[in-house]
């Protein structure tokens, strides 16, 4: 027990660190909040004097201007963990005002933080600001906002069971990976070869049990050929599938093929987890190939969130408009292809 007990310095020090997460979210800086935040930041933290929530402070600090610039701070807070379901505790007696510059007395708002989640709490401002025309930019920033924490949020229906893991037994993981003396299993990519422990992708995967436990070449040879995957895709599914986690930082692409392989090897945790970050990746350019994805492979969370933000991306809405999307996503939102290209039956002459 005595191996987790730390000294006044280090609760000093974290709590230090708390507090500037506190301070950068109060003016606004993603950048500094991005680079000083610390790895073991508690997202379920409490504000230490207003007791409110992560999510609820970036709201509340954007709605004054409006600021818009906290739209994305509270997209990367739910990214990053922050639970737009958590409620403060009925002691807290903090709270949040607005008012107009030329008459503060008579058009101050206040709304209090007791009981609220970040949903309830912002739908409590609406309340207050609805019907009221001067305060009509706020009210379509808490639009903009109930719009990010909803794209952000991962569908619940998606919720692995997961455990803390302390970091020494994830830099194990990584030695073990690392140790290609001991490897014994070849991949030849489209652009070069990557190696692994046959043991470990055999306990993972009965599809690879199935190839390497057999006298099929692959089997014989150690070697198994993936010409139509990178030698990027095939480090980070392992990467994954050996530590939960990944030195790199990979694009959509490489994230897709990941993902394909594990659907076609059946590591379906594996599958699960490709199928969440690539949620937190979707954007316009990496819409369609997402989506044709999702829908290909029938992963229904993806499909989910893809539907979601292709209603919210006006890029794939104008696309979707003009016959522009392929035919598998287009029936993602039950559009029917009408354009000029679509098949039509053969006539024919009847005898």
């Amino acid at each position: 027990w005595g191996l987790f007990q730390f000294g006044p310095e280090v609760a000093m020090k974290s709590a230090d660190e708390n507090q500037i997460v506190w301070d950068l979210l109060e003016w606004g800086n993603l950048e500094a909040l991005k680079k000083f935040t610390p790895e073991n930041f508690d997202w379920r933290a409490l504000h230490p004097t207003e007791k409110n929530t992560l999510l609820m402070e970036g709201v509340a600090c954007g709605l004054a201007g409006p600021n818009e610039a906290y739209l994305d701070i509270i997209e990367w807070l739910v990214r990053s963990g922050a639970d737009a379901g958590q409620r403060t505790p009925s002691s807290s007696q903090g709270n949040y005002s607005i008012w107009l510059i030329e008459d503060p007395d008579k058009t101050k708002l206040t709304v209090a933080y007791k009981g609220h989640s970040a949903i309830s709490y912002l739908l409590a401002w609406k309340r207050e600001l609805q019907d009221k025309a001067e305060w009509s930019e706020n009210l379509a920033y808490l639009d903009k906002a109930l719009a990010k924490i909803t794209l952000a949020t991962r569908p619940r229906s998606l919720g692995r069971p997961k455990v803390a893991v302390d970091n020494s037994i994830v830099e194990l993981w990584e030695k073990v990976l690392d140790a290609t003396a001991s490897h014994n299993l070849t991949f030849e990519t489209a652009d070069g070869t990557v190696t692994a422990h046959a043991h470990v992708l055999t306990a993972a995967s009965p599809v690879l049990k199935a190839m390497l436990d057999s006298s099929m070449q692959e089997g014989e040879s150690r070697r198994i050929r993936l010409e139509d995957c990178s030698s990027a895709s095939v480090s980070l599914f392992l990467e994954t599938l050996y530590t939960c986690s990944t030195r790199s930082d990979p694009k959509s692409q490489t994230v897709l093929m990941a993902l394909d392989l594990a659907h076609r090897w059946q590591v379906f945790a594996l599958v699960a987890i490709f199928s969440e970050v690539l949620q937190g990746m979707l954007c316009d350019e990496n819409f369609v190939a997402i989506a044709e994805a999702a829908v290909l492979k029938d992963l229904d969370s993806v499909k989910k969130a893809c539907h979601h933000f292709g209603l919210e991306s006006r890029s794939v809405q104008d696309r979707l408009k003009k016959g522009l999307l392929p035919k598998t996503v287009q029936d993602l939102f039950g559009h029917k292809v009408t354009s000029a290209n679509s098949e039509q039956p053969k006539k024919r002459r009847r005898f």
